[in-house]
């Protein structure tokens, strides 16, 4: 039996014809010229449902999940699983030879450093970047972007490297933080992060109690890590051991920042910024120098 060939056209005739039937019986009766202004109305109105429906799933899509409930329960600080005596700075670059784990170089940038050649950089042996998304100002407290922010994140990922961000806070509440990460899960959800979101809140400021500026962070974290990003607590060894209750934010990589050939630190920490005298082809003048430790699996 020969098979018949499926006829588009008439299969789309067939449609209408269907349809034109089943809007007469809606629209019910009346002159012709009535039935038709009907019809095309009751179009229009589908036409605009639909595209509303759409909008707004557009728009839950892109919506932000910002509930959070306070810090939780404190827990043990796990210690750091690296064997410190296999650290070395080589040619200013620092290296680590474990075996279960590998260290990647990274710069971390801002609107400080100006353009950047981003395939020199990547040339140069950096795989990844901490880029500065944004910052809360100093005399009104309204969230600001970093100028070079798009500039740099465009860059970064189309050399092929690998990049995170960060957002320098001055954040006196809870719902000050939950903002700025609202903010940076905006500004970066068109682009391609796969390394952590860092919270960097380096300012004591009067009347900031350790556990306010915890759970500071830790509404910070929790939002990015909610919205299926990863978060990263910043500081410096001096910061981390006495402005934060660093049991409180287990949960969270962190960024240490020491500037040495070694580090005594004797917490986990995923990240180091071991210099802010780094050199890197194209990048003009010093820029902070980092490692970020994998696994070798």
């Amino acid at each position: 039996m020969k098979k018949q060939k499926f006829d588009f056209n008439k299969f789309i005739k067939k449609l209408g014809k269907a349809l034109d039937k089943l809007l007469d019986k809606i629209v019910g009766g009346g002159t012709a010229k009535e039935r038709k202004r009907r019809k095309l109305i009751l179009l229009l109105v589908v036409l605009l449902s639909i595209m509303v429906a759409v909008l707004v799933r557009c728009a839950m899509g892109r919506r932000v999940n910002t509930s959070y409930n306070g810090l939780g329960r404190p827990v043990s600080q796990p210690l750091c699983e690296y064997n410190t005596s296999l650290f070395s700075l080589k040619d200013g670059r620092m290296t680590y030879s474990g075996p279960k784990y590998k260290a990647v170089d990274g710069v971390d940038v801002s609107a400080y450093q100006g353009k950047i050649n981003w395939e020199a950089v990547k040339d140069d042996g950096i795989s990844f970047a901490m880029i500065r998304c944004g910052y809360r100002g100093s005399t009104q407290g309204t969230i600001v972007q970093d100028k070079y922010f798009s500039r740099n994140i465009i860059g970064a990922t189309g050399a092929g490297l690998d990049v995170g961000v960060y957002f320098y806070s001055l954040a006196d509440n809870t719902d000050e933080a939950i903002e700025e990460a609202a903010y940076v899960i905006n500004a970066i959800r068109d682009y391609d992060v796969v390394y952590p979101i860092a919270f960097d809140l380096e300012e004591n400021r009067p009347g900031m109690t350790q556990k306010k500026r915890t759970d500071i962070a830790n509404a910070f974290c929790h939002v990015i890590e909610q919205n299926g990003y990863k978060a990263m607590v910043y500081g410096n060894r001096h910061w981390l051991a006495k402005y934060y209750d660093m049991r409180y934010l287990t949960d969270y990589d962190t960024w240490l920042a020491q500037y040495h050939t070694a580090t005594n630190y004797k917490y986990a920490f995923r990240m180091w910024q071991y210099s802010n005298k780094g050199s890197v082809n194209g990048i003009n003048g010093r820029v902070d120098m980092n490692i970020c430790m994998l696994k070798n699996y």
